[in-house]
């Protein structure tokens, strides 16, 4: 920049300068404007990135864009330098302060760079761009951009390029768009690992390098920060960091090393630029214990129509404070973001509150859904939906205990144990349901304690705890003597099927005689067929052939009331025992029966059972080629009615029946669909038995 001096009513004489009025004008003192750009910090990974945004420069000026701390600038230095020999103009960087108190303006921008082109300055846009058009190609690196308006004015057009990072998405602009993610979880410990070595320690190593960087988000803030720290105690050991980062309350005070490496003041400068309604859904999501909220939710938690909602969180999602989840309609906010929001004051309880009124008849719709097995749409749109909210729900109830509210522990697992149930998600089940029946404990009703311990007992069955199971069964039994002859006729029922499965045939028989009994003082035919049904097979079991009379009866009760839910338990009664006694044609029979008797009501779940049954029955005869169809149709219905579990076992049905044919090849595909889902759901016991088969 340029000095203007004036003089009025000058004398001159020699070196000696006398006049009646001196004006002087000293330079304006520009902004920090690099014509040389700052050293290269230590760079990892991004090769992906690096190349796209190499080869998007030489086409034209680009926007790279991603949340605090992720490391835009970093790989704007890098991508600049390796451009420099392509720009014979120079390189420019210019740092726009975007989201400080005192942003630059585009007039302090322009005459900057006029400066740094050793032009006179201000002198405005124009100016700017002329002299630009007779400059050689030129690469501006403009950092840190709060907005489109501050940067707009700089693109100069042309041979030159302009290289802009922002945590603004900035689409406005005539420039293309690199959206900067975290570091993946190998380069995030390979950046921390150059850090420690480059501050002269090489011999810190081991598993709490990985726990390091997962803290830290793999942001690589976070992680220039805890490296900081680390260089600076040298006893600190990588377990005492660990534990310093672990406490989320805590997490942001540990990330931080002066005052220029803070997580928390880079996250400030973001949220200081929010508008009141955007800052109080940012606040808001924090709230959700899930790892993804919905706009649903957020309107919810927010207390707002949804697409006011939607619109808060389009902007909170321009400016890179969450991001879309999956599917659309789904938003993900960073965990040290997620931290951070959490510190913000408030009214958290009151916000929980509206969060579980929403979910709470979301989930029972949901829940209810499930039950419809005449509609494979309806079960499909609920499966989908608990897949994505399932976990939201489970940390719900695990807060509704820490609130210490019994009711709403009840009304969330009761949506929960049917999904659990039927995707076969044994731990979170059985937690589910301990929960629900200690709190139900706690209300005082005897009829909500028995449900909940009838409940709590299918549970402990699933996960293959007969021995709990069984306690469960006699604990409601118990409870049911002060509810009624009808309730302890079902309370008989139950305890005689965790008998037979614990092998304690006598035990069990003398159990569905009581039910009979009662069932018969109560003219209860239904539940006579089920306690027929329940009789023959314990004494079956306990080598009692006549037993297959007794399932038989109940089948013929069954149709003689026309109760159809019991002619489907009384049938897979029969079937399961004629099966047992090695009768495999008498069994097929049965099945066809029952088979037809799910697609009479429309009952897709009772057909899947149908058909898997009706498969096994017929492998056993030798009519391979019948069975492998069936075994087709049990996996599209146990698909169509999203039982994965049943899905894993037709699968690993029709594989043992495929290689019987000589179909190895999709025998093995089968085998491996099948255990991708068992493992995907956690089922170990059918995950074994697959791995098995493909040895």
């Amino acid at each position: 920049m340029s000095t203007h001096n004036r003089i009025s009513g000058q004398v001159y004489a020699n070196l000696v300068v006398q006049g009646r009025d001196i004006t002087i004008q000293q330079p304006v003192v520009p902004s920090k404007a690099l014509s040389s750009l700052p050293p290269q910090p230590i760079f990892v990974g991004r090769e992906q990135e690096l190349a796209s945004l190499l080869e998007s420069l030489r086409a034209g000026s680009v926007v790279i864009t991603g949340l605090p701390g992720v490391g835009k600038t970093a790989l704007a230095v890098r991508a600049a330098h390796e451009l420099r020999a392509e720009f014979p103009g120079g390189v420019l960087f210019l740092d726009l302060r975007g989201y400080d108190d005192t942003p630059l303006t585009p007039e302090q921008a322009l005459t900057d760079l006029l400066t740094a082109l050793g032009q006179p300055a201000p002198a405005g846009e124009g100016h700017y761009h002329s002299v630009l058009a007779e400059h050689p190609p030129l690469l501006l690196v403009a950092d840190n951009a709060g907005t489109a308006a501050q940067v707009q004015p700089l693109l100069p057009g042309g041979h030159h390029r302009v290289l802009i990072t922002s945590r603004h998405t900035l689409a406005e602009l005539d420039a293309r768009l690199l959206a900067l993610d975290v570091l993946p979880p190998d380069q995030a410990e390979t950046l921390l690992t150059d850090l420690l070595r480059q501050s002269g320690d090489d011999s810190r190593e081991g598993p709490e390098l990985a726990e390091l960087v997962r803290l830290c988000g793999y942001l690589p803030l976070a992680i220039r920060i805890t490296a900081a720290d680390l260089a600076a105690h040298p006893s600190q050991t990588l377990s005492a960091r660990v534990r310093a980062l672990t406490d989320e309350r805590n997490r942001l005070s540990a990330l931080e090393f002066g005052p220029s490496l803070a997580v928390r003041a880079s996250f400030d400068l973001s949220y200081r630029q929010l508008p009141p309604e955007q800052a109080r859904m940012f606040r808001l999501l924090s709230v959700n214990p899930g790892e993804q909220t919905s706009t649903e939710a957020a309107a919810a938690l927010a207390e707002l129509p949804e697409f006011q909602a939607e619109r808060l969180l389009s902007e909170l999602a321009r400016a890179h404070l969450i991001e879309p989840g999956t599917p659309w309609g789904y938003w993900r906010m960073h965990d040290l973001l997620a931290v951070y929001a959490a510190e913000l004051p408030e009214d958290r309880p009151q916000a929980l509150f509206r969060l579980i009124m929403y979910f709470g008849p979301a989930a029972e719709a949901a829940s209810l859904h499930l039950m419809r097995s005449d509609r494979p749409a309806d079960i499909q749109q609920a499966v989908d939906w608990l897949d994505l909210e399932h976990r939201t729900l489970l940390e719900l109830v695990r807060i509704a205990e820490e609130y210490d509210q019994p009711v709403l522990i009840l009304k969330l697992s009761n949506t929960l144990t049917t999904y659990l149930t039927l995707r076969h998600r044994v731990t979170e089940l059985v937690w589910v349901s301990e929960l629900a029946a200690t709190a139900a404990t706690a209300l005082g009703d005897p009829r909500t304690a028995y449900l909940a311990t009838q409940v709590l007992a299918n549970a402990y069955t699933t996960a293959g705890r007969p021995a709990d199971a069984l306690a469960c069964a006699r604990q409601a039994l118990a409870l049911a003597g002060g509810l009624g002859p009808e309730t302890e006729a079902d309370a008989l029922g139950e305890l005689g099927g965790r008998l037979l499965r614990g092998k304690d045939f006598a035990a069990a028989a003398e159990a569905y005689q009581r039910q009979f009994d009662s069932c018969q003082r109560l003219g209860d035919q239904a539940g006579q067929v089920l306690a027929l049904s329940g009789l023959g097979r314990a004494r079956l079991a306990g080598g009692e052939p006549g037993g297959l009379d007794q399932c038989a009866r109940a089948v013929a009760i069954s149709r003689a009331i026309g109760d159809q839910v019991a002619e489907l338990a009384g049938l897979r009664q029969l079937a399961e025992a004629q099966a047992q006694l090695g009768w495999h044609a008498e069994a097929a029979a049965s099945w066809r029966q029952h088979l037809a008797v799910g697609q009479a009501r429309g009952d897709r779940h009772s057909q899947t059972l149908s058909v898997l049954g009706l498969a096994a029955s017929l492998s056993r005869l030798g009519e391979t080629a019948e069975a492998i169809s069936w075994a087709r149709e049990a996996v599209r219905l146990a698909e169509g009615v999203a039982n994965d579990y049943a899905v894993g076992t037709a699968l690993g049905l029709l594989a043992s029946l495929l290689r019987t044919a000589g179909e190895h090849e999709e025998a093995q595909a089968c085998l491996l669909r099948a255990l991708a889902i068992a493992e995907r759901h956690d089922h170990q016991e059918l995950a074994e038995q697959l791995r098995l088969d493909l040895d």
